[in-house]
């Protein structure tokens, strides 16, 4: 969950209320004051200051400037004065539509992979190669993992996709180190299906990567190797998750994409081969059901 919307929608008394006006209001100045500075334009404590940025999860001030400093950073960055979450209005004619949404497309791909970080791609990539299979949890995005499955199925890699916890979970009491990479998706990082799986994957000290959104939550605290999605779009108030989707597709075709680099010329001569193969079988069988037809 981003801070801003935690400094929005979290219960504060009167006088932390005070406080997080001044951090949604002074955001620039804020950034370069200490708890010092800023307790003295508040007539507050500076304990006061400490004691409401733990309540929203953090060590201190001090880590919550940083991180919040980082957030505003990204929400300034990239998107234009396209709505992600309703990117056309009801006045909107079609070729209206169509301009609005080839843009919105173009800065959720430019969003996501501003969000990438090198070592987190690079962990993920040996995640997958140090691991016999694929297990993801994606409940909403089942049709991009499927999608997933597919192409990693063509070039010889196992994956199994699970929209319930049950198999997974049981799986995962005795599955060992090695046996499966599991992908956990999940755009809020509140998920209580995934929260469980990564608690049990951890216990039983199995590889997982997380695909969530930008900011602090419960997934991304649990996780060692995560991947950010475009992270402005509203989870309720929305036209259709389209950022989410796509960021999910991104991020799925990068994996997909590393995976097959690592060992290109093979992997291309085996997709090309079961291609052929699968054609020749098809065109047979509609060669054989016609012979049929006529008989």
């Amino acid at each position: 969950m981003l801070i801003s919307d935690k400094l929005k929608s979290f219960d504060f008394t009167y006088a932390e209320k005070e406080i997080v006006k001044y951090f949604l209001n002074q955001k620039e100045e804020m950034a370069r004051q200490s708890t010092r500075e800023i307790s003295k334009r508040l007539y507050c404590s500076p304990s006061s200051i400490i004691r409401l940025c733990q309540k929203l999860g953090f060590t201190g001030f001090e880590e919550f400037k940083e991180m919040y400093v980082e957030e505003l950073h990204y929400l300034n960055s990239n998107f234009s004065d396209i709505n992600p979450s309703i990117p056309f209005m009801t006045e909107d004619n079609i070729q209206t539509i169509s301009n609005k949404m080839c843009s919105l497309y173009h800065e959720i791909i430019d969003d996501t992979h501003s969000l990438l970080d090198h070592d987190m791609l690079r962990k993920s990539l040996n995640l997958l190669k140090n691991n016999k299979n694929i297990y993801i949890i994606s409940g909403s995005q089942n049709d991009l993992a499927l999608t997933f499955r597919d192409k990693m199925a063509r070039i010889g890699k196992h994956v199994n996709v699970y929209q319930s916890i049950d198999e997974p979970y049981y799986e995962a009491c005795y599955l060992n180190k090695g046996d499966a990479c599991f992908l956990l998706i999940s755009y809020t990082g509140e998920t209580q299906n995934c929260i469980r799986m990564a608690n049990k994957l951890n216990e039983r000290n199995i590889d997982f990567i997380t695909i969530t959104s930008f900011g602090t939550n419960t997934l991304s605290s649990l996780s060692r190797c995560v991947l950010h999605v475009s992270t402005r779009e509203k989870i309720r108030n929305n036209l259709g998750t389209f950022s989410m989707n796509l960021s999910t597709l991104y991020l799925l075709d990068l994996l997909y994409s590393m995976y097959f680099s690592l060992n290109y010329k093979e992997n291309k001569k085996k997709k090309i081969k079961i291609a052929d193969e699968y054609e020749n079988f098809t065109s047979s069988l509609i060669r054989d059901t016609s012979n049929d037809l006529i008989k």
